[in-house]
């Protein structure tokens, strides 16, 4: 346990070790509940055009979404070209998009830094921090595709959650706010699907409304281009609505 430790505030790998304290400190407060695991999303959409929309206010609320056209011309041109249509297809290979952002960044930041720890330790001892930077390319490149293989059967459980999740319709139901929102702000609600499952979804509130963590909200409307739902306040004139749950 001490090799292990010196070895991670080792210069060689210290700044891996510096991130994977984040990614661990960012578990612990989704674990409580101060953070939604889908709080920083990077989500890629076929169906789209190419688009990216980062929201980023005090409470530090950052959605980020690329939509991609998947339209056959525009395809072959990109893709000829070297432009997005290769890019969004590495991500797309390595499950960004697939999965929530933060997983697969943290046990990308793992991988990388178990790799570095036992490179440091049993084939390159002692490296400088320059040397480190250094390696950590080769690192990256190993690491994804390790990472790939890692993430790859949660895929098709955040796949299964999501068709369950398209297929319901969800205007006019209540959920409860998982994070505090302002009008116009982006952030993350939950609602209690049919057979008791929780579901997250992404929210944006109506203008001039405001909610507090735990809050009810009513869903108002969904924005299919960009796939979140508008929420009200209960206690707005909503005699149109019927709540379902």
């Amino acid at each position: 346990m001490i090799e292990l430790l010196n070895e991670s505030l080792s210069s060689a790998n210290i700044l891996l070790t510096f991130l994977l304290i984040v990614m661990l400190i960012y578990w612990f407060f989704v674990i409580l509940g101060a953070i939604d695991m889908e709080f920083f999303d990077f989500d890629l959409d076929l169906e789209a055009d190419m688009d990216v929309d980062v929201d980023v206010d005090v409470d530090v609320d950052v959605d980020a979404d690329m939509d991609v056209d998947a339209d056959a011309d525009a395809d072959t041109a990109s893709t000829a070209s070297g432009g997005p249509g290769i890019f969004v297809s590495i991500l797309q290979f390595f499950n960004v998009g697939s999965i929530p952002f933060m997983m697969f960044l943290s046990t990308l930041v793992l991988c990388m830094w178990v790799i570095s720890i036992l490179t440091n330790y049993y084939i390159i001892p002692n490296k400088t921090f320059a040397l480190g930077l250094l390696f950590m390319i080769p690192n990256l490149f190993i690491s994804l595709f390790i990472n790939k293989i890692i993430t790859t059967p949660l895929v098709y459980i955040f796949k299964n959650l999501d068709v369950a999740h398209k297929d319901m319709d969800l205007i006019g139901h209540l959920c409860t706010l998982t994070l505090a929102l302002k009008g116009g702000q982006l952030g993350q609600a939950e609602i209690i699907a049919n057979k008791g499952d929780h579901l997250s979804i992404t929210v944006r509130a109506a203008k001039n409304a405001s909610f507090k963590k735990g809050d009810k909200a009513v869903i108002l409307d969904k924005n299919e281009e960009r796939g979140y739902y508008v929420i009200g306040q209960i206690d707005e004139d909503l005699e149109a609505f019927e709540f379902k749950n």
